[in-house]
């Protein structure tokens, strides 16, 4: 298992509060100064929060501009602030060259969008995890269907969907029918 980095710039005192407490908790802590801040930049992409009492150029940040201020509310802001940076990062997918919003239901190419039920969406991330799949798998992993019902369920909204994709994009080949099964090309 990995646990979130938390850097804490320029806050020695909370970093050695931290750093006591830190077999207690599922982060990994770091002191660092300004110029330090760049030899950690391979990690600010991953899961990683930074903590100062002043902004910074950065995006996951938490700014204690506040005091006094409890550990707990610390770790508060810490718990949020990671579960909305989790929440973005799992609301959206890309898939070849399009983008699919799980949260608006939308497929997005450019300035252009089609909406998506909720059965297409999972059909999409379950083709893009899977790369090929036989109707039988989507019976079973997309709608829950024992392996031996005859249904035409599968058939009836991969062809919805592709003719959404073509009227509104112009694309005939993102999703496409192999004797093997469906996959998106």
């Amino acid at each position: 298992m990995t646990f979130p980095n938390i850097l804490i710039y320029n806050l020695p005192v909370l970093y050695n509060i931290f750093n006591e407490l830190s077999d207690d908790l599922d982060y990994k802590f770091f002191n660092v100064s300004l110029n330090e801040l760049s030899k950690y930049n391979y990690i600010l992409s991953k899961e990683t929060l930074i903590i100062s009492s002043k902004k910074l150029k950065y995006k996951n940040h938490i700014i204690l501009d506040k005091k006094p201020i409890t550990i707990t509310k610390i770790l508060e802001q810490i718990n949020l602030s990671l579960l909305k940076n989790k929440f973005k990062k799992n609301s959206s997918s890309q898939i070849g060259k399009y983008l699919l919003d799980i949260n608006s239901r939308n497929l997005l190419l450019k300035n252009q969008k089609i909406k998506l039920t909720e059965k297409e969406i999972n059909i999409l991330l379950f083709l893009k995890e899977k790369k090929n799949s036989s109707i039988k798998e989507l019976q079973k992993n997309v709608w829950g269907y024992k392996e031996d019902l005859e249904t035409h369920t599968v058939e009836t909204h991969i062809h919805r969907l592709k003719k959404k994709i073509k009227e509104k994009f112009g694309d005939k080949k993102f999703l496409l029918r192999r004797k093997e099964g469906y996959l998106i090309n």
